[in-house]
């Protein structure tokens, strides 16, 4: 085979070698974390830019215009991270961080 698969992607007969360059972008992932029913499942990847330069630019332009700590904390989250309402990384909670422990 042209390109490396894992023996359960083999198993499942994937080609990845015969999308040639008519699906730019397309990939495959195999691992631990990975469930048997989705290792030959295709998964597509976008590109920020032409080359690094560009790429990082491009990151960085939506880092600053999208800033994580712009965002609310969701409840679960909020929970579990036992957040403090004046934590700077993540920004306003959006729930009573008082509220009864999960359990």
């Amino acid at each position: 085979m042209k390109f490396g698969v894992s023996a359960r992607q083999k198993k499942a007969e994937v080609a990845p070698h015969e999308w040639e360059d008519h699906y730019p972008g397309m990939a495959l992932l195999d691992g631990k974390s990975v469930r048997p029913t989705l290792c030959a499942m295709p998964l597509r990847t976008y590109s920020w830019g032409a080359d690094s330069r560009a790429a990082n630019a491009a990151m960085a332009a939506h880092a600053a215009a999208y800033p994580a700590v712009a965002k609310g904390s969701d409840e679960l989250t909020a929970r579990l991270m036992r957040l403090q309402p004046a934590d700077p990384l993540c920004g306003p909670p959006t729930v009573n961080l008082n509220s009864a422990p999960l359990g």
